[in-house]
């Protein structure tokens, strides 16, 4: 049996860390994509200050000293990105480790470049690793001592569920939308309430334009609903990658990260944001070992840090449904 050498498989990972790096921040900017990433590098909590202020301009007669008491310097909201560490390992027998990587060459042409053991090893732990990373975005609720891949942070999801609970997201606060008599979406009515939801954003920001995020498994329905609405259409495969009667300012995501929940959030495209702890949004160096001193088995490890978070909630700029 050839022998996988632990400090070789080091000193590959060291050669290859731009490539690695590459292949994560590719990756990651495909996987979230329609996400906006915290500049820099994050290894604490991150504070989002979102600043506001009232009606600045008026008349040049009136009173300096009324205007800047109606203004009171402006408002701060605070929101905070939590920061959490996550862990990438393995730990496989090296004899499986060779026999599947000696199974997978032999697949490869005679004009295609076979790749080193090392750099084979690497580049699949990291991509099984980024897979993981998938669905945390949104379906994440952060357990320190759970083992699953949406252990490792709050998501999207988790983070509304809190904001409904503690009274900040509610009907009251205009940020949150119930559907007609809290309807379930059908192929009937899930236009008509997606609009409506669009609707209760702030007129400027629907002049400008934002975003809407809606379960993927929900698109054929959205499909079905065009077609009952709009006779010209034919049944044929059609796009809807924006929300009908917007005129485009609506773009519709349809994210199947969020799984198989009806709740739909329409906001800014820049409001929802997640951290790394690396400027290129790296997975964090990768490292060979023995597990347990044990030299038939080999071992891979990566940590980063990783947290999302909304930037604002203000019903201006952010309107959820009350559907989970």
């Amino acid at each position: 049996m050839a022998n996988i050498d632990i400090a070789a498989i080091n000193n590959t990972a060291n050669d290859m860390k731009p490539e690695l790096r590459e292949l994560v921040l590719y990756t990651i900017l495909n996987t979230f994509s329609n996400l906006t990433k915290v500049p820099g590098s994050i290894k604490t909590d991150v504070k989002l200050d979102e600043f506001s202020l009232g009606d600045v301009f008026g008349s040049y007669t009136e009173s300096i000293v009324a205007r800047m008491a109606a203004n009171q310097l402006g408002e701060f909201k605070r929101r905070v990105l939590t920061v959490r560490q996550g862990l990438a390992v393995i730990s496989q027998s090296k004899v499986k480790m060779l026999d599947t990587y000696i199974a997978e060459m032999e697949d490869y042409t005679l004009t295609t470049e076979k790749p080193p053991l090392a750099d084979w090893m690497l580049i699949r732990f990291v991509k099984a690793a980024l897979r993981n990373m998938k669905d945390l975005p949104w379906r994440g609720i952060f357990n320190s001592g759970g083992a699953n891949p949406m252990d490792v942070a709050d998501g999207y999801l988790k983070i509304i569920t809190d904001e409904i609970t503690a009274g900040n997201i509610s009907t009251a606060n205009g940020n949150l939308y119930t559907t007609t008599a809290g309807a379930a979406y059908t192929e009937n009515n899930i236009g008509t309430e997606l609009y409506a939801q669009w609707l209760k954003l702030s007129p400027e920001t629907r002049s400008a334009g934002a975003v809407m995020y809606v379960p993927f498994h929900l698109q054929e329905m959205y499909k079905e609903w065009i077609l009952n609405t709009y006779s010209n259409i034919s049944s044929g495969d059609f796009a809807v990658n924006t929300l009908d009667k917007t005129n485009g300012k609506c773009k519709l995501i349809w994210e199947d990260a969020m799984g198989t929940v009806s709740r739909v959030v329409v906001t800014t495209n820049d409001n929802l944001m997640y951290g790394l702890n690396s400027a290129t949004g790296s997975l964090g160096d990768v490292r060979a070992f023995e597990p347990e001193a044990n030299p038939l088995l080999i071992g891979l490890i990566a940590a980063n840090h990783i947290g999302f978070q909304i930037f604002s909630i203000d019903k201006a700029v952010f309107v959820v449904n009350q559907l989970t």
